[in-house]
Parts: C-alpha cells; structure tokens; sequence
C-alpha cells in the first residue's frame, strides 16, 4: 500500500508534537485488548475440549499469548515513561512491531491447515503426468492461491462467494450444482473414476 509510509510519517509528526496526555489516551487504548485476552485466558481449558480445537488453533494459542505479553509490557512502559513522548512511543510501537510479528508467526503456524499450499503442491507431485492437465474442481470453496500451487485451472464448484458477479458473467466459469458436475465429469476423457 504506497500510502502506509505517508500516513506512518504524518501520525509520527503529529505525535512527537502531542502532549503526555495524547500519548497517554493513544497508548491506553492498547490496554482494552489485552484485558479482553486476559479475561478469555482461564476460558482456554474448556475450549481445549471441544473438537478440533487443538488442531486449529491449539499452536496459535503460544504465540497469541506471548504477543499479548509484549503488548502489555510495552504499554506498560510507554505508559511509565509518558512524560518523554519520543521514548513512549518508541517503546509503545516497537512492542506493537513484536507483538505483530509474533502474531503472524502464529498465523504462519497455522497455514498448513488454513492455506492450500501444502495440500496443492501435494497433490501437484501425486499426480502422474499424464493426469496434470485434467481438469482440476473445489468444492464448496475456493482458494485463490490454489490454482498457482496446482499450476493448473481449477474450476469452483457449488460454491459463488466473492465470484458470484464473475460467474453470472460468465457462467462456463464454474459448475453451479452437483447434478450438473457428474454430467461434466461423465463426458470427461481424462476423468478419475
């Protein structure tokens, strides 16, 4: 985003010129979401017994937690040291910096289970290579990042989402029912059975 750097310069000019108290009210609006996370820490153990949910976000929960933590050290500091604007909000965004990173670290953790690129390039090796240009369908979803792991064109099917103005304009673009799959699959020569 080419307007990320002009809006960064703009707020750090205006905030080495606030006062304590502007700082004070900005940093502190850190504190309401690290008190939300705290409040859902003891809820942790129940959610742990619900299906799945280690799978899913079980790894995520490290990282979000140490994120928190440098999130309120670092407004706890900035906070302590409100009366030098510069050095709080240094302090406040280079523990904004880490807590992010670590965040996505988290989210990073994650994309095995959350991205298609891992199951694509899996399927991409398994095929034999006489079957790398059958036609390719998802179902009930659609990863764009699918069809660059695959190489390949990948065919939504049920499925309208974000592409549902894509698909009215051009229909041939994916198979709207199940019914209308198993006849496009039973004429297909290079079909897996």
């Amino acid at each position: 985003m080419p307007d990320f750097p002009a809006l960064s310069l703009l707020i750090a000019l205006y905030v080495v010129n606030a006062s304590p108290r502007v700082v004070t009210i900005g940093i502190g609006a850190i504190l309401p979401i690290v008190l939300v996370t705290i409040a859902l820490l003891p809820r942790i153990p129940r959610l742990r017994n619900q299906s799945a949910f280690e799978l899913h976000f079980g790894a995520f929960l490290r990282w979000l937690f140490s994120a928190t933590v440098v999130l309120a050290l670092a407004a706890g500091a900035a906070l302590a040291w409100n009366h030098r604007v510069t050095h709080a909000v240094a302090v406040a965004a280079i523990g904004s910096l880490v807590a992010l990173t670590l965040t996505m670290t988290g989210d990073e953790e994650m994309s095995p289970i959350s991205s298609a690129e891992q199951p694509g390039e899996m399927q991409r090796e398994g095929f034999p290579n006489e079957m790398r240009t059958a036609p390719f369908y998802s179902f009930g979803m659609f990863s764009h990042s699918l069809p660059f792991t695959l190489e390949r064109p990948v065919t939504p099917l049920a499925y309208r989402g974000e592409l549902e103005l894509e698909f009215d304009a051009r229909p041939a673009k994916a198979i709207a029912t199940l019914e209308k799959f198993r006849d496009v699959w039973m004429a297909a020569d290079d079909a897996l059975p």
